[in-house]
């Protein structure tokens, strides 16, 4: 592993990093006794560690020196889907050539994936809960699905068109007046029809909703359309799938995440360093946290 490495320092002539404020990967120097205990989602700080900022230029490189190199540069925990001789994955010996220029570490990442074959059905990546980033072939990741509900009540409620105007009913007005109107008994003058023919039911809400994001959303991988990835059920106003979290990712987000996946701009405030600069104010910062004064 370490020795296919030595192909990549003349690849790496002119790399940049991106030194962001909020999104640095500090390493504390204190002891046990003065660490502060932080809560910090795993998978939140692997996106943070992700988001470092690379220019790069990768000229027939083996696949897993490429992903060696960017959790080493990034610390962040990747979990590759290796092919073997149980599953489909990705090929390590495979050589892949990609040019990227201030980007994120996970955009590298996505442009990687998108050079490697991945199986009939490409490449993508994941999140697990304990702070992976997952990635491989679709057909690979699906084995991760889990069970997910999402509120759709929302979506299935359709607004009343009030732009409908009741007719006037000439006869029950004549008959309310030659009754002397004191009968009380009457009905409405108003001819009013209560049946809209433009307006969808339920049922028809739900298969439109289903069709949508079946359609637009990893369409080969839903099982009505003959994947094998997820599936998809309503109970009342609620709708339950069954997918990995590449699928969830695209219907709903990450909760835990409130910065863009695969924003080429940094987040905040940035200046642009080399890689001896970065490790130099490295060293600084160390040396400022064991003696103040400096």
């Amino acid at each position: 592993m370490k020795q296919s490495m030595t192909r990549l320092p003349l690849i790496l002539a002119g790399f940049t990093a991106l030194a962001m404020p909020g999104a640095a990967i500090a390493q504390s120097e204190t002891g046990p006794a003065e660490r502060v205990e932080r809560r910090v989602d795993p998978r939140a700080e692997t996106m943070q560690r992700m988001m470092r900022t690379v220019s790069l230029e990768l000229e027939d490189v083996r696949l897993e020196d490429a992903i060696l190199f960017i959790e080493e540069f990034t610390g962040a925990k990747l979990e590759p889907i290796w092919q073997d001789e149980r599953r489909d994955g990705l090929d390590k010996d495979e050589r892949i050539s990609v040019s990227i220029t201030d980007a994120t570490a996970l955009d590298l990442l996505v442009r990687i994936l998108e050079t490697a074959e991945g199986g009939f059905s490409g490449n993508t990546w994941q999140m697990r809960d304990e702070g992976e980033l997952q990635f491989g072939p679709r057909e690979s990741l699906n084995r991760y699905a889990f069970l997910k509900i999402y509120d759709v009540q929302d979506l299935l409620f359709e607004i009343n068109d009030f732009t409908r105007r009741p007719n006037l009913d000439l006869d029950q007005i004549l008959q309310a007046s030659q009754g002397g109107g004191g009968g009380g008994g009457g009905g409405s003058i108003f001819d009013d029809d209560d049946e809209d023919p433009d307006r969808l039911t339920r049922e028809q809400l739900r298969d439109r909703l289903r069709d949508l994001i079946t359609t637009f959303i990893e369409p080969d991988q839903w099982r009505v359309n003959g994947g094998d990835g997820a599936s998809l059920r309503f109970y009342q106003d609620s709708m339950i799938i069954v997918a990995p979290d590449y699928i969830h990712r695209e219907l709903d987000g990450y909760s835990w995440w409130r910065g863009p996946l695969t924003s080429r701009a940094p987040l905040g405030g940035s200046r642009v360093a080399t890689i001896d600069e970065q490790a130099a104010e490295d060293t600084r910062r160390a040396d400022r946290q064991q003696d103040p004064d400096r």
